[in-house]
């Protein structure tokens, strides 16, 4: 949920957590790729489904270092990016094209 202020709350069971770590997400993308997976793109990099947990889902860094790059995001419901891990990436974001039939492609 979203205040007055401006600041977003997480509300799970009616308890309420603020993070304190504000990240700008300029784009969330849901991008599904030619081979049927799909992605999340945030800030220009993107994200594997990581599993679910309540009021929302964990994605984790789906890129070329990906093992190494410990960055992942929780969004809720409406797929809105409620935490963002409070690290960089180790690796530059990956490049995609989206085809004609509207999925993407890694370029």
């Amino acid at each position: 949920m979203r205040l007055t202020n401006g600041k977003t709350l997480l509300m799970v069971d009616g308890y309420t957590f603020s993070f304190s770590n504000q990240y700008k997400v300029s784009q969330l993308k849901v991008m599904r790729l030619a081979n049927g997976k799909t992605l999340l793109m945030v800030n220009g990099y993107t994200f594997s489904y990581s599993n679910h947990y309540k009021g929302g889902q964990r994605w984790l860094c789906s890129g070329k270092d990906a093992s190494r790059c410990r960055v992942f995001i929780y969004v809720n419901e409406r797929m809105e990016v409620v935490k963002m891990a409070s690290r960089d990436h180790s690796h530059k974001p990956p490049k995609y094209v989206r085809i004609t039939n509207g999925d993407y492609v890694k370029v």
